[in-house]
């Protein structure tokens, strides 16, 4: 009996993509293991690293790369998984959806797309970055990699002084010596006393200036209509008529403590990064 056996050495055929190898491409690319073929309008019109390579001169006499199967343009270095993400972006299935949509695939498409170039597509996906809930370790690591700026990048800083807990090993370990060391400077500061709220009691004007001039001190003006007296033994945060806020029945969720304008400044100055004023 006969056994037929495949030399070790022998080359393995690539895969066609699935979905990104359009019979009527024009331009073959091989990333890894994978054929796509593409469109070459589609990367020359966006990206001025895919213009300038699909217009070198190609020598007479031999065949352009990326013209076929048999000749592709080599892609080295490139995730297949990574280009596949970009390519959601240049060729969507359903106008107006978007099939990326984590942490992972937005990085992979801003990836591609600072490497060569695409602005819309950069600017797209930090956009949609900035949308997901990522800590802020996270965000200081995308904003160096990526060079990301302004309010995102800051409040990332910004949120990293100001939490109860100190840096981690890992977390030192990840944002650097430097990084380490202006982020435990700042918490000091921030800790030894740093104002982080305007302390002050709005009062209208005009009712103000009057009191003073009848020698009686004003007394604070209240956006509420004028409320009961509280109860014997009511806690003196509790409103009449509603529960306590010391009830231990009652679980309130409390909102999220915003970073005052001069921790940001602080920061802004100490990391170098760009949008010190909070707007929001």
């Amino acid at each position: 009996m006969s056994v037929s056996t495949i030399p070790i050495d022998a080359p393995l055929l690539p895969l066609y993509h699935e979905e990104f190898y359009f019979n009527d491409g024009n331009l073959t690319l091989l990333v890894e293991d994978t054929l796509f073929r593409v469109f070459r309008s589609s990367f020359t019109r966006h990206s001025p690293i895919w213009r300038e390579l699909l217009e070198l001169p190609q020598p007479v006499g031999v065949p352009m790369e990326g013209s076929g199967d048999e000749h592709p343009l080599v892609l080295f270095g490139i995730s297949r998984v990574d280009f596949e993400r970009l390519l959601w972006i240049i060729y969507p299935a359903d106008f107006g959806v978007c099939r990326a949509h984590t942490q992972d695939e937005w990085t992979s498409i801003l990836h591609l797309s600072t490497r060569w170039e695409f602005s819309d597509i950069r600017a797209l996906a930090i956009h949609e970055l900035q949308k997901l809930a990522i800590n802020p370790i996270d965000k200081i690591t995308l904003s160096r990699r990526f060079d990301i700026s302004g309010r995102w990048t800051l409040a990332a800083y910004a949120a990293l002084c100001q939490r109860p807990d100190a840096l981690t090993l890992e977390e030192a370990a990840c944002l650097g010596l430097e990084t380490m060391v202006r982020v435990a400077q700042l918490r000091e500061q921030i800790d030894r006393g740093t104002p982080l709220r305007p302390k002050h009691h709005y009062q209208n004007p005009t009712s103000a200036a009057g009191s003073r001039r009848s020698g009686v001190d004003p007394a604070p003006l209240s956006s509420h209509p004028s409320r009961k007296p509280r109860e014997a033994g009511q806690p003196v945060n509790a409103r009449p008529g509603k529960p306590s806020l010391t009830d231990p029945k009652r679980n309130i969720r409390r909102p999220a403590t915003k970073i005052a304008p001069d921790v940001y400044r602080m920061v802004a100055e100490a990391f170098g990064v760009d949008g010190a004023e909070q707007t929001a």
